[in-house]
């Protein structure tokens, strides 16, 4: 999935959806990336 700048509450709790899912992801992974990312979208939306 392509993620973008959190700028809604709909984009934001589909962010948080998408963390729970990969929350476990492997170190230095697709899915570890991806989580690092949300986390800091998620982050600067709050």
């Amino acid at each position: 999935m392509s993620w973008t700048i959190i700028k809604n509450k709909k984009q934001y709790l589909k962010a948080l959806d998408r963390l729970e899912d990969i929350f476990d992801a492997k170190n230095n992974s697709k899915r570890s990336d991806e989580f690092d990312l949300l986390t800091m979208l998620v982050n600067r939306f709050e």
